[in-house]
Parts: structure tokens; C-alpha cells; sequence
């Protein structure tokens, strides 16, 4: 009868880098028959060639992990739409291929399918570090963003990083970047194609906005001729107390403008809530415009003509 000779797997005894590394690092840390023993074992991925990461437990971790590893002992800077990702500037998240910005001067980083390459001197005040990542401030990631997209898109992006998070929501009060930090990465950037609109799109960008649809809304109010509104100021009561807050409004007609989201406000819970609300506006004198997702089709051309209507009933003779 044949024998057969079987091999116990050997465990492992000995420490995984706890981010993602490049070989030479790693070697350094690590016999190359315990990395080549992690390899096997699924310990240790490649997602690059000479890149090493520990087994992640999510998608998020491996992407950090990977960009650790390109830009550890280098120059290199998490950038554009990639650090837009990792700021949470943007709703999608974080995927190759990964934006990476090196100095002017350097080689560009070959990475196809890995790595879309820069170039470009990054000032100190525009750098920061970010989940043990070199990576663009907010306001720089705002701008590298904005230089490649349209003019209404950076006008949402701006709105974005100047919000301040809602206490009664737990989240964050600070904005990413408020217009006085923005204004100042401006001036540092100098001059590339197509500052001028970044320059307009700050300018059109307000405190206070909560959406991208209120962002698009209220530019589709400017270019249609339609009063300026304030963005999340309250409206208080005969007493002074703070009673409705409108996405929107326009004081001077007393115009209440309200986006509802369709996720959000079709739960049955928030239909009445939203009931209410619109009841407390017109007790106080108000006219509510509520404007849906079917309102902004086709250039939102539906939504402007609703809250024009509200308007010159209201008096308004534009």
C-alpha cells in the first residue's frame, strides 16, 4: 500500500504590518519566507506589484490599505476625486483607480488601472494627513475637483464643504472647509485652465445647505431671474420663538421653499411630520412651495414655474 506523507500548515508566528507597505519596507519588517508564508495564507494581499496589505475587513480598509502603501516614504498625496471620496465631500465611495498627486518635478507614477497620476507643487497649507494618509486639504480637494467638472457641480461641492453639521443629527458642527479657507486655497493655486469658473462657483456658494438638490435649485432660481433665497434660516412665530425652517425662502414675499426628497419623505411617519410643517407656515402667513424630484426634470423648468406662480401671488412682479 502507497504512503502518503502529509505536511502540517505551518501557523503564524510572527507579526503582520498593521497598514499597507511597499516591498522594500516590508523586508525590512519581515523574513521574505514569512511574507511569501502571509501571501499564501491570504494574510497579506498584492493588490499592485511591490504593494502589500493586511487581509482587510471591508472594501473601505483594502482601499485605504492600498493607498497607504503607494504613498508610505514617498511624496505622493491622496488627491481629487479620490481624497472628495475619503472627505465624504462626494456620495460614493473610494475605488480604484485612485487619484495621486506627486510633486512637479518627479517622475509620473505608472500604475495602470491602480493609480491615475498628477503632478503638481502642493503647498504646505494645502496638506494634511487623514486615516494615516498624506492627502489634500478639503479646500485644495475642492478645487482639483472643480477645475475637471461642470460649474453646477462645483457650486454643490462648494455648498458641501462649507455645511456645518445639525446637533440635533450628532454630526460634526466644523465645515470641511469654510468660505474664508476656500478663498485662500484659491490664491495659492495660482492660476491653471479654467480657475476662472472655480473663482464664479465659490462666489455662487452659500452657507447652510443641506443637498445637492437644494444647491441645483436654488441656481436654477438665479438663472431664472427669481429672487435670491436665504438657504435654512428659521422663520419664528408673533413670540420670537423659532418655529419652521424652509429649505428656502424669500422674506420679502414671505415664500417658503421646501425640497422633499423622495426616500426621505414618503415614509408615512415624515408625510405628517411634513404636514404639519406646512400647516405651521401658512398659519404664520407663509406660502409653502414643496418641490419633488419629478419638479427638477427636464432642467427643473416645472420647479421654477411653481415657485414663480407662488411669488406673483404673493405680489412679486419679475
Amino acid at each position: 500500500m502507497a504512503r502518503y506523507r502529509f505536511s502540517r500548515r505551518r501557523s503564524r508566528d510572527y507579526p503582520l504590518p498593521a497598514q499597507g507597505m511597499r516591498y522594500p519596507e516590508l523586508t525590512a519588517a519581515l523574513p521574505r519566507r514569512d511574507i511569501q508564508h502571509a501571501v499564501r495564507g491570504g494574510e497579506l494581499l498584492t493588490p499592485g506589484r511591490d504593494l502589500y496589505i493586511p487581509a482587510p475587513e471591508s472594501e473601505a480598509e483594502r482601499h485605504v490599505a492600498t493607498l497607504q502603501a503607494l504613498c508610505r516614504g514617498t511624496e505622493h498625496l491622496v488627491s481629487h476625486h479620490t481624497a472628495a471620496a475619503l472627505w465624504g465631500m462626494v456620495s460614493r465611495e473610494v475605488s480604484a483607480p485612485y487619484h495621486v498627486t506627486s510633486p512637479a518635478a518627479s517622475a509620473r507614477i505608472r500604475r495602470p488601472g491602480l493609480v491615475i497620476s498628477h503632478r503638481s507643487d502642493v503647498p504646505a497649507a494645502d496638506r494634511t494627513m487623514l486615516a494615516g494618509l498624506p492627502i489634500t486639504t478639503p479646500a485644495r480637494t475642492w478645487i482639483d475637483v472643480a477645475l475637471t467638472c461642470p460649474e453646477l457641480e462645483a457650486v454643490v461641492l462648494a455648498d458641501r464643504c462649507r455645511r456645518r453639521g445639525r446637533a440635533e443629527y450628532n454630526e460634526d458642527p466644523r465645515p470641511l472647509a469654510d468660505s474664508s479657507e476656500l478663498e485662500a486655497a484659491l490664491r495659492r493655486r495660482g492660476r491653471p485652465r479654467g480657475i476662472a469658473q472655480v473663482r464664479r462657483a465659490l462666489e455662487l456658494s452659500r452657507d447652510g445647505v443641506d443637498s445637492p438638490q437644494e444647491t441645483r435649485l436654488r441656481l436654477l432660481m438665479r438663472r431664472a431671474g427669481l429672487p435670491e433665497p436665504e438657504v435654512n434660516v428659521w422663520i419664528c412665530d408673533e413670540h420670537g420663538q423659532r418655529a419652521v425652517q424652509p429649505d428656502l425662502s424669500i422674506r420679502q414675499y414671505r415664500v417658503a421653499i421646501q425640497y422633499e426628497g423622495w426616500e426621505y419623505h414618503t415614509a408615512p411617519e415624515q408625510m405628517a411630520r411634513d404636514v404639519r410643517r406646512q400647516e405651521r407656515t401658512e398659519a404664520l402667513g407663509w406660502t409653502e412651495v414643496r418641490i419633488t424630484r419629478d419638479h427638477m426634470r427636464n432642467g427643473g423648468a416645472e420647479a421654477v414655474q411653481k415657485i414663480r406662480r407662488a411669488l406673483r401671488q404673493r405680489g412679486w412682479r419679475g
